[in-house]
């Protein structure tokens, strides 16, 4: 192969481009090569470039780029950022060195993407929180919100990837919350504001399954779960013995908490269902049988027709198909 000349002694190259907002990265001076350079291999691209250091080199750019393959030819990317070298700066990038290549179109592109140890919001949520706890004592029974619910620290592969938290502070009229994050913690290369709000937790009773209208609840059928403070209506139910024992008057969806105006005692006597009064008092019991007029739950007073005199009176309901009343005195003595 007949040897390439490297005729120019100084050349500067141009900064790396990228792709999204023409953000140019500023590149330092590439020395000149010597006067002849021998390829003894094809040069080729490689379109996708991991670097876990501070600087690019021609050799991560082209793959058997001769003697110079270690000359940096620019500043890497911020760690967990990229960017994208264009065929126009990667041929000038090529003709400097005298490397034998050419872009296919001038669409070709390489990125450049720096690699690093990612932070993500669920591990900053846990650390503020375990700070919070740490001078406050306030246990959990809150919930932590991050304005910026994507965030995301990238640290540089040859740091620790801790984090810490410093300048804590939490209003406590409004339970709004900054601080600064810093990672690696003891030698921070990263220092990032971060703010957002505590939401106090109750902990409430809510059914396990869907309970459809007139179901009765019992104890299986609920499990208590937190939930914000804030997010509650009025009405919701927060003492599961208010639930256990009484009937749905409409469907109850699973995991929501249920309103004090959604159940109802459970229905013991159906309106038109033949019942047994008893009529007591202090020493006798009567029984009767009659006609629920409407019906009624535990302790609910309802009308119901005496079989034999057709007459109406109102009971008390006292359990499934059965009503009492109370005898006047003097009847009870005759």
């Amino acid at each position: 192969m007949k040897p390439v000349r490297y005729r120019n002694p100084a050349i500067m190259l141009m900064p790396l481009a990228v792709a999204a907002g023409l953000l140019l990265l500023p590149f330092g001076p590439v020395f000149a090569a010597e006067a002849t350079t021998q390829i003894e291999a094809p040069v080729t691209l490689n379109s996708r470039i991991e670097i876990t250091s501070d600087t690019v080199k021609l050799g991560d750019v082209f793959n058997n780029a001769g003697k110079y393959a270690d000359r940096p030819i620019g500043r890497s990317p911020d760690p967990g950022k990229n960017v994208m070298l264009d065929a126009r700066w990667l041929m000038k990038v090529a003709r400097a060195f005298n490397l034998e290549w050419r872009p296919a179109s001038q669409f070709e592109t390489a990125s450049v993407v720096r690699v690093s140890q990612a932070i993500d919001a669920t591990v900053i949520r846990t650390a503020i929180r375990d700070e919070i706890d740490r001078r406050n004592g306030t246990g959990n029974d809150y919930d932590l919100e991050l304005d910026n619910s994507f965030m995301t620290l990238h640290v540089p592969t040859d740091r620790p990837a801790t984090l810490g938290i410093e300048q804590l502070q939490v209003d406590d009229r409004t339970q709004r919350f900054t601080a600064m994050l810093v990672a690696p913690r003891d030698n921070p290369v990263i220092r990032k504001p971060i703010a957002g709000k505590l939401y106090r937790l109750v902990e409430v009773p809510v059914p396990v399954r869907r309970i459809m209208r007139g179901e009765t609840i019992t104890e299986r059928d609920i499990e208590m779960i937190d939930m914000r403070a804030g997010g509650l209506a009025g009405q919701s139910i927060v003492d599961p013995s208010m639930l256990i024992g009484q009937a749905a008057k409409r469907t109850l969806r699973t995991g929501a908490p249920v309103a004090s105006n959604s159940i109802e005692p459970p229905v013991l006597i159906k309106k038109g269902s033949l019942v047994t009064v008893r009529a007591r008092s202090a020493n006798m019991v009567l029984t009767a049988r009659a006609k629920a007029m409407e019906s009624g739950g535990m302790n609910e007073v309802v009308r119901v027709m005496n079989m034999h005199s057709n007459r109406v009176i109102e009971a008390v309901v006292s359990g499934p198909g059965q009503l009492d009343i109370a005898l006047p005195g003097g009847i009870a003595m005759n």
